[in-house]
């Protein structure tokens, strides 16, 4: 039995997302699914005034995108371009919802893993050294 990439709570007027691969909470092929359904369920519930993403654990928020399974979402996807342009479209439906939502920044938020807050409306670092970047832009 396979664990579930993205946890959901309802706290009354609050929903509130964990990615849900602890310690490191890489964004699978599956959270970026679950993700982008959620999104859309969100977006349409007038019952949720606000949503806060958070990650399992305590040790990181998300080191970003699961590059192994970059073979994988390309044969299921069908290309690259698919893939890519699945995380931009949720991103911007994040940044473009009528509902604010609030990333809770903690450890490594690296790549596609700080690229998601960046998406959200307000953004909470851990006093004690949330270490953030984009270390793709040594890739390729």
């Amino acid at each position: 039995m396979s664990k579930e990439p993205l946890l959901f709570e309802r706290r009354d007027a609050i929903a509130l997302l964990s990615v849900n691969d602890a310690p490191y909470n890489r964004m699978s092929l599956a959270f970026m699914d679950d993700l982008e359904r959620r999104v859309a369920e969100l977006a349409a519930d007038d019952g949720v005034r606000a949503v806060v993403i958070t990650a399992a654990g305590d040790e990181n928020f998300s080191v970003g995108m699961d590059l192994k399974q970059l073979p994988q979402g390309i044969q299921e996807k069908g290309s690259v371009d698919a893939v890519f342009d699945q995380r931009l479209r949720v991103l911007a439906a994040i940044e473009n919802m009528g509902k604010p939502w609030i990333a809770t920044l903690f450890g490594y938020c690296l790549g596609a893993g700080l690229e998601l807050p960046l998406a959200c409306h307000f953004r909470l670092a851990a006093a004690d050294g949330a270490k953030i970047g984009l270390p793709e832009m040594d890739l390729g």
